[in-house]
């Protein structure tokens, strides 16, 4: 009868202890319009994460954002009752019996060059500090550059693509200057006062991965994605 009792205590304990939150969905939108996080620059996003307390008592969940790779001129921020610092890495979500709480990540771009924002979130409830979920979110506003050649009046012509090493760059009007960002809307090098039709740009001193490529030629500026691999 002792042993029963103890493992009935012990199994009491057990339920009382277990870890009652889940995550019901995950919601993103552009400019307000519910959709993938992908756009042009200017556009705002937002991921919205509702979490539920499946239990009988109030729990708080731990939320701390470990990753946060965004191009300059980005924010992004949580929006839990209000919205926060764009500094604030933590927040503590506190959530009801059979509730459900809503948070936010949003985030504003830089209206000029395109980039894309990849972040990480880590997620927990108090008192279950081993039991951690992962949460990665992305946005990108490089969604409508680099359009076919074809669909561009003059636009230069821009090849191969994708390029291990030479890249190529031929128009019908002479060429002003050159932009090259990385993924994250970083300037990787400039060539200014080119003043000629074509122009060789070597691309083997660039690590493998996504670019955008901004092209002045004439008085029109075209920008296009390029692949290095």
């Amino acid at each position: 009868m002792k042993h029963l009792i103890i493992f009935s205590l012990l199994f009491i304990n057990f339920i009382v202890k277990a870890q009652t939150y889940t995550i019901d969905k995950i919601v993103s939108n552009t400019n307000g319009f519910t959709g993938p996080m992908t756009g042009v620059p200017g556009d705002l996003f937002s991921s919205t994460i509702t979490f539920s307390n499946t239990g009988n008592n109030d729990i708080i969940l731990f939320m701390n954002r470990y990753k946060n790779n965004i191009p300059p001129y980005w924010g992004d921020c949580y929006c839990y009752l209000n919205c926060h610092n764009v500094y604030q890495d933590t927040i503590s979500v506190f959530i009801q019996p059979h509730a459900t709480a809503d948070v936010s990540i949003q985030f504003k771009t830089d209206s000029v060059n395109p980039g894309i924002a990849k972040v990480g979130f880590s997620v927990y409830q108090i008192g279950f500090q081993n039991n951690v979920q992962d949460i990665q979110m992305t946005a990108s506003t490089m969604n409508n550059v680099g359009l076919p050649q074809n669909t561009i009046q003059n636009a230069p012509m821009v090849f191969p693509n994708p390029t291990q090493h030479a890249l190529n760059i031929s128009s019908g009007e002479s060429i002003q200057s050159i932009i090259l960002y990385n993924m994250l809307g970083e300037l990787q090098n400039e060539y200014k006062n080119i003043e000629a039709g074509t122009f060789n740009l070597n691309m083997a001193e660039f690590a493998n991965g996504l670019y955008l490529l901004e092209v002045t030629s004439g008085q029109k500026t075209f920008t296009q994605n390029i692949i290095k691999n």
